[in-house]
């Protein structure tokens, strides 16, 4: 119901409805919220409305609160979001409708003269994003959350016009599709969260215009491989977090000129079999999380104090890194020269030369079989054949 006429209760001395600048319904029961609050309270500046079932939001239930700043209203059953909702609201700068229910979003829903700098949407029902959501707080949105949804597909330049934008997360939601140019436009982007995304090969031209990335968090993905220069524009670039990965081998290649600015790097539960030995020759890094690998199981957390000992512990993955492949050759009868491969390749190196010793009389020429049984190679070399 919307038929309230007044809100019962006594004032403190020397206090009236004016002075009333907070409004606080923590788990109550409630099917919207009744405008009445805000009629009555003409100086509210915190609204919160939480966990309390509100299902329906009305277009004037926030109307008449002119100096509103904070609008708390997670943790509900709400499921639209009406058109102008916050239109009235010049003073708004933080929205907060955190797991609700929410499947609609009307196009002009947060249109209005206000200065929204934060908006979370997260944990609801969205499945289609619409870019026309955030047009009206292209100029002071800086924080914006929208993981937790059901989005599939990201539009070309998804986020392009959102230019203030610091801090962008997009996690648990199952895309299919993130165009290369999803994230052109956020010259000022700090931090950017794509975990458990679904993300099986990561496009470096995601971040070629990031140029004031400091965070990137990729996490519960199932990325395999990081390409060469996927971090090469980020300068200011401090946390790379790759934690439950698919990943076998760290390549320095992949941060191109940000390395010397990285200060944490996580690797955790991936299945790291190499790790490249320049990372911690160029790297000015502090924490280095390797737990939970096959080449290493063991975090460190003050790599610049001791490098020697990350150096010693990384000593296989090192070795993995740089790989080999040998024969091994033999001659069972007089027709048949063979060479019995070792390769430890987890890297994918495509060798020069093939190291062992022929046999007497014998050269590559006369090799007719390769066997390479229970080795352990990214790829087949070329330089077999």
């Amino acid at each position: 119901s919307d038929n309230f006429t007044s809100i019962p209760g006594e004032h403190i001395a020397g206090m009236t409805n004016a002075n009333v600048t907070l409004i606080y319904a923590m788990s109550q029961n409630s099917r919207n919220i009744p405008r009445i609050f805000c009629q009555t309270f003409p100086n509210i500046l915190d609204f919160i409305f939480e966990f309390s079932r509100v299902e329906v939001l009305t277009e004037e239930a926030l109307m008449d609160c002119q100096n509103l700043e904070f609008a708390l209203l997670g943790y509900n059953l709400i499921r639209n979001i009406p058109q102008r909702v916050f239109a009235t609201n010049r003073f708004l700068e933080y929205v907060f409708l955190h797991q609700n229910n929410i499947n609609t979003i009307a196009n002009d829903a947060f249109a209005g003269n206000h200065r929204i700098s934060m908006l979370d949407i997260a944990d609801n029902q969205l499945s289609e994003y619409n870019m026309a959501w955030f047009r009206p707080m292209q100029n002071t949105l800086t924080h914006l959350y929208i993981n937790a949804n059901r989005f599939t597909v990201l539009p070309y330049f998804a986020f392009g016009e959102l230019t203030q934008l610091l801090e962008l997360d997009i996690g648990n939601n199952p895309f299919v599709s993130i165009p290369s140019t999803s994230f052109y436009g956020l010259m000022r982007l700090e931090r950017l969260y794509m975990g458990n995304c679904n993300i099986r090969t990561v496009d470096p031209m995601w971040y070629s215009t990031l140029l004031n990335l400091t965070g990137v968090y990729l996490s519960y993905n199932n990325i395999r491989e990081l390409p060469a220069n996927t971090f090469n524009n980020q300068a200011f670039l401090v946390e790379v977090n790759l934690v439950s990965n698919d990943l076998t081998f760290v390549n320095r290649d992949a941060f191109g000129a940000s390395l010397s600015s990285i200060v944490y790097m996580s690797f955790t539960e991936n299945r790291l079999q190499a790790f490249d030995e320049r990372i911690l020759d160029e790297g000015n890094f502090i924490w280095l999380q390797l737990r939970g690998n096959e080449c290493i199981d063991e975090n460190f957390y003050d790599v610049r104090s001791d490098p020697n000992a990350t150096r010693n512990a990384l000593r296989d993955c090192i070795t993995n890194f740089i790989g080999s492949i040998s024969c091994e050759y033999i001659q069972y009868r007089p027709d048949s020269y063979e060479c019995l491969l070792s390769i430890n390749n987890p890297v994918g190196r495509d060798y020069e030369a093939i190291g062992g010793e022929h046999l007497a009389g014998r050269s590559n020429e006369d090799v007719i079989d390769v066997q390479a049984i229970m080795q352990n190679t990214r790829n087949i070399p070329s330089v077999i054949c």
